[in-house]
């Protein structure tokens, strides 16, 4: 069966095809080592372990799903440049998927199963600003972040 750790691994190859936003650095697995750099290293995707996720075998044939999280991070530079970066890199997310494989199968992930499938990438957060300087009387956020959801089928 197809794990979970292929499966990101895939979604992160997916990612690293999009040269424009993102490299090797800033498209990590359970590490947001890249939060430690500076914010022009932005923008940033954290592949989570998935919160949710069922696996069944009614047949001979194992079948699951996975909601693999990805923390999408921008840094911030002012709201309106900031937003609008965000809006851009999130499209290029959606459209990079939109192309790869038959039904957005992730890149790479197990020649030996067909049957993956991803049915949905949403928002599993608003887009939320973080990370306030202590020393910013004007709470001003050093990144905006938002929980991208990668739902995966496997059948």
């Amino acid at each position: 069966m197809t794990t979970e750790l292929q499966l990101q691994t895939g979604i992160r190859t997916t990612l690293l095809s999009i040269p424009d936003y993102f490299d090797a650095k800033t498209v990590t697995i359970n590490s947001s080592v890249y939060l430690d750099g500076s914010i022009s290293n932005m923008p940033g995707v954290n592949l989570i372990t998935a919160d949710e996720f069922t696996s069944r075998q009614d047949t001979m044939t194992a079948t699951g799903r996975w909601q693999i999280m990805g923390l999408l991070f921008i840094g911030f530079e002012d709201w309106e440049e900031s937003y609008n970066k965000f809006r851009d890199v999130r499209q290029a997310i959606i459209d990079k998927f939109n192309e790869v494989g038959v039904a957005r199968s992730p890149a790479d992930v197990d020649a030996n199963r067909p049957g993956i499938n991803m049915d949905e990438i949403r928002a599993g957060s608003p887009i939320e600003p973080i990370l306030y300087d202590p020393n910013d009387a004007q709470g001003t956020p050093i990144y905006l972040t938002q929980v991208i959801l990668f739902d995966v089928e496997l059948f």
